[in-house]
C-alpha cells in the first residue's frame, strides 16, 4: 500500500527535513544518496519574515508561516496573503534567523495596490496558506473550538480564491440563453474533470458558462 503523501510531508515540515517520493520503476539508490548529500550539507533554519507593510486591516497572512531549511541553491517562495489593499509610500520585507540577525532585505517603495483575487499569484497563495491551514488542522484536533474556526477560514479562502478543498465544492450549471426556461431536448454530456489529488488541491475544469458554487 502506497504511504500518506500527506503524512510524510508533515512529517518533514515539523522535524525541519526533506522528502522524495520515489517511483516503482526509479531507482532507491538515487534517492537516499540525494537525501543523505542534503543531510550533510549546512542549511540555514528556523529564519521568520518581517513584513513591515501597512494594509488596510493591519492583517498579512504568510504562506508557508513555518519556513523550510534553506539549502545552497534551493528556490523558496513565501507568500503574503492581505485581505484588502495596502497603500504606502514604502516599506521593507526582512528576513531574519533565530538569533534575530539580518539575512537579507528587500525595500518596497511607492506600492498602492488593489488585490485581485483571480490572479495566479493570489490563487497560489491562497493554495499555499489552505495547506498550511490542513495541516495546523491536523495537528490542533485536539482542539474543538480551534478546529472549528480553521475549517471556516479553510471554507473562505476556498471560495473567495476558487480553490478546491476538501469542504467545498464547485458546481456547473447551464443556462438557457433563449429564454425558454425548460430543459426540453436537454442532452447529458459526461465530462471528465480535475480532482485533489492527495494534498493537492486545483480547481475543476468546467465546459458551461455559467458557474454557481456551493458548500
Amino acid at each position: 500500500r502506497s504511504p500518506s503523501r500527506s503524512l510524510i510531508k508533515g512529517l518533514a515540515r515539523s522535524t525541519n527535513g526533506r522528502f522524495s517520493f520515489i517511483a516503482p520503476d526509479r531507482s532507491v539508490d538515487v534517492y537516499v544518496a540525494e537525501q543523505l548529500e542534503k543531510a550533510l550539507e549546512p542549511c540555514l533554519t528556523n529564519l521568520k519574515v518581517n513584513w513591515n507593510l501597512t494594509t488596510a486591516t493591519g492583517l498579512i497572512h504568510q504562506a508557508p508561516n513555518k519556513i523550510p531549511p534553506i539549502y545552497a541553491n534551493d528556490r523558496l517562495i513565501i507568500y503574503a496573503l492581505v485581505d484588502d489593499k495596502f497603500d504606502h509610500d514604502s516599506g521593507t520585507v526582512e528576513i531574519l534567523n533565530s538569533q534575530n540577525t539580518l539575512i537579507a532585505a528587500a525595500q518596497v517603495q511607492n506600492a498602492n495596490v488593489s488585490v485581485d483575487q483571480t490572479t495566479t499569484i493570489a490563487r497560489l497563495a491562497a493554495k499555499s496558506l489552505i495547506q498550511e491551514l490542513l495541516y495546523s488542522k491536523e495537528i490542533g484536533s485536539a482542539q474543538p473550538r480551534l478546529k472549528q474556526n480553521i475549517k471556516q477560514r479553510i471554507i473562505d479562502l476556498s471560495l473567495k480564491y476558487q480553490i478546491l478543498s476538501p469542504y467545498t465544492a464547485f458546481f456547473g450549471i447551464e443556462t438557457r440563453s433563449n429564454g425558454a426556461g425548460d430543459n426540453f431536448n436537454m442532452v447529458l454530456s459526461e465530462i471528465p474533470i480535475e480532482i485533489a489529488d492527495d494534498d493537492k488541491y486545483i480547481q475543476p475544469f468546467y465546459v458551461n458558462r455559467s458557474m454557481k458554487k456551493s458548500v
